[in-house]
This record gives C-alpha cells, sequence and structure tokens, in this order.
C-alpha cells in the first residue's frame, strides 16, 4: 500500500484564524443587520415625506425612529405611541396603513 504525506505550511496560523472564525462571523452578521436595520429606516422615512401612507404627524413620525443593536439582534420603533395605531389600523375607522411591513418587502433584496 502506498503512503502519502501532505505537509501543510502555517498550521498553526490556520488553527488560529480557524479559532476567530465564530468571532469574526458575529462581527460581520452584527454588521449586516445594523445595515439593514437603518435600509429599513430610510425607506420608511422617504415613504413618510411622500405622505403615501398617512396624513399629518408625518415629520414628527419619521423623525423619531429608534435603531437598537444586540448580538445577531436589531430592533427598529417609533418613538410615538401613535405608529402602532396607523400600521396596523383600528376598530374604530384607521384604516391599516403599513408603512413599515412595507418598507421591509420594500428593501427585501437589500436586506
Amino acid at each position: 500500500m502506498a503512503e502519502y504525506s501532505v505537509k501543510i505550511e502555517n498550521l498553526d496560523e490556520i488553527r488560529r484564524a480557524f479559532r476567530k472564525a465564530p468571532e469574526l462571523m458575529v462581527k460581520h452578521l452584527n454588521t449586516a443587520i445594523e445595515g439593514s436595520i437603518f435600509q429599513v429606516e430610510r425607506t420608511v422615512t422617504k415613504k413618510g415625506y411622500s405622505n403615501e401612507y398617512y396624513q399629518n404627524r408625518t415629520y414628527s413620525l419619521t423623525r423619531n425612529w429608534v435603531s437598537m443593536f444586540e448580538t445577531g439582534k436589531g430592533t427598529l420603533y417609533s418613538r410615538m405611541d401613535y405608529a402602532t395605531y396607523l400600521h396596523e389600523g383600528t376598530s374604530r375607522g384607521i384604516k391599516a396603513r403599513p408603512f413599515l411591513a412595507d418598507s421591509l418587502k420594500d428593501d427585501e433584496k437589500q436586506i
């Protein structure tokens, strides 16, 4: 039976790189999540200024977004209580205007 020997140069460096891989992956994942949240925020703001989804209060609603980031998680929300009512609608006559859901759909490929 033939014997083969393979010599891997810089094996210690390769091992160190593999040990760092999870840390680097989390870093890049968090960067992607942050970029995605900011993309959606820009789209929501743009839609708000076009007055396409809601009337009045447009400026205050679109300028009061908060972006929060944790490891592996990003959250985008409005500090305005009525943003939920505008987005989801109410049983008392406010028609749903899903500006956030529409923005996510518009940005799907970029996210």
